[in-house]
């Protein structure tokens, strides 16, 4: 037997990553350009709701690693704040949504 080489691809896309990520959302793709793993990284814009960020001088889940002295004024810094903010706005447009489902449904059962 031979190794399947496509395996990953097949299963989970990433041959066109525009295409195959296309139907997907609140993803947040973050690389640091020193990751020897960006190669395999989303690092293309493919729509509003799948942001990526390219962490100059980062390495390997250097966002989320906690925040220390050493990351003041650094790249990472900026993308924690630019990746917050993502994660704020997609919960807020949650909880708007079932804010309106509920008065929708309360509206329906009176």
């Amino acid at each position: 037997m031979s190794p399947d080489y496509l395996w990953a691809v097949r299963e989970f896309g990433g041959a066109n990553i525009a295409r195959d990520f296309s139907g997907y959302s609140n993803i947040i793709f973050s690389n640091g350009n020193l990751d020897p793993w960006i190669a395999g990284g989303v690092t293309e814009f493919i729509g509003l709701k799948l942001p990526y960020y390219i962490i100059q001088g980062g390495a390997h889940h250097l966002d989320l690693r906690l925040p220390n002295e050493k990351d003041k004024g650094t790249d990472v810094e900026r993308v924690r704040a630019h990746e917050t903010k993502d994660l704020e706005s997609w919960i807020a447009e949650y909880q708007a949504l079932t804010t309106e489902l509920k008065d929708r449904e309360d509206k329906i059962i009176q």
